[in-house]
């Protein structure tokens, strides 16, 4: 006689689910620069950009020339006109490129910013036309209408090109700027771009303007830009061929044109993970670099960037070198920063100064 086997339903015991897996949380980077601080003001001092809290006037030429195309690394339609890399693109990219460099150095929120357009005419471009008149200034790092756009970067992409070129214009409009805002000597900029001959007789203007203490940079763009006038603004006016070029001078800090207190190689900067102002065994450290010219910067001297770094709080030192003293931030500290995943932190710098080493 068989015996029935009775079938047991697993169905009633209960299986086991697989259990969520934690998901990696994206790294960050933190990256800046140290540089030799010759007169130890604490100042990435540039031949570009002059001054602790400096007034910075962009004057950019949107004559009918500039519609034309230029070569090199291509930007795009930065301004929305319809045709990508153009000259008028290559100037907003290279002014947007000199903006960001301020942030990096630290002047986000203490610089101002002002835009001169210029053709046959030249006008002060508002920089925050949410408030009642012309407001001639915005910080480097500001977006006061809270569309994810920095303002100067806003009023840079909404340039059209058409008309002559008056260079005489220009430097009367931004001869208004710095007289209105009362800038001291030392602290004015004025940086010019243009891609044409420019009419007008400038002397007068360019006069005044060194009397006020303004630092006066000129730049041609593309092979029809006349040094002969751009020189009688700046005296080391050069001309860019390329897009390359623009970049390179405003988004390096220690490139070319630029460069006064160059970038010092062979530092060590550590995150200090138990602050005690000790570079210890165990913590992350970077040295910064010698000149690197595979990079999109002409001189990469002094730079340093950690990658693949979790989200946290982090004090972030140099080794200061021997013979040196820390003048930026003030001698002994470091700077304290929160990384989120993910996250990019830029121009956490350190100021380095040795008295026998002078300008």
């Amino acid at each position: 006689m068989s015996i029935p086997v009775k079938k047991i339903n697993y169905s009633y015991f209960p299986q086991p689910q697989p259990q969520p897996q934690p998901q990696p949380q994206p790294t960050g980077e933190i990256a800046g620069l140290v540089w030799n601080d010759f007169n130890a003001n604490g100042v990435k001092d540039s031949a570009l950009i002059q001054g602790a809290s400096p007034d910075v006037v962009f004057v950019i030429d949107v004559s009918g020339s500039t519609s034309g195309s230029f070569g090199g690394t291509p930007v795009g339609d930065l301004n929305g006109d319809r045709a990508a890399n153009t000259i008028l693109d290559a100037e907003i990219a290279g002014f947007i490129a000199l903006n960001q460099q301020l942030i990096k150095q630290g002047l986000g929120q203490t610089a101002r910013v002002s835009l001169v357009q210029f053709d046959s005419t030249a006008s002060r471009v508002d920089l925050n036309p949410g408030l009642s008149g012309l407001q001639l200034t915005t910080n480097p790092s500001a977006d006061n209408n809270n569309n994810g756009t920095l303002d100067i970067e806003e009023a840079l992409k909404s340039l059209r090109a058409g008309g002559g070129t008056n260079f005489e214009a220009a430097l009367q409009a931004s001869e208004s700027v710095f007289n209105t805002l009362g800038t001291t000597a030392g602290n004015g900029n004025l940086v010019f771009l243009s891609d044409g001959f420019g009419s007008g007789n400038f002397t007068d203007e360019v006069t005044r303007l060194r009397a006020r203490g303004v630092n006066l940079s000129a730049f041609g763009v593309g092979t029809g830009a006349s040094l002969t006038q751009l020189q009688q603004i700046d005296p080391n006016a050069i001309r860019f061929n390329n897009t390359d070029q623009i970049l390179n001078t405003f988004s390096g800090i220690g490139g070319g044109k630029n460069t006064l207190e160059p970038g010092l190689a062979g530092v060590s900067v550590y995150l200090d993970l138990n602050n005690n102002g000790v570079f210890n065994a165990g913590e992350p450290n970077q040295i910064t670099s010698t000149d690197n010219p595979s990079t999109s910067n002409i001189d990469e001297t002094g730079f340093y960037r950690f990658t693949g770094v979790s989200a946290g709080s982090y004090t972030v030192r140099q080794v200061v070198p021997s013979g040196f003293t820390q003048t930026f931030p003030n001698a002994g500290s470091g700077t304290n920063i929160t990384l989120t995943p993910g996250q990019v932190i830029e121009g956490i710098n350190f100021g380095a100064h040795n008295p026998s080493i002078t300008f």
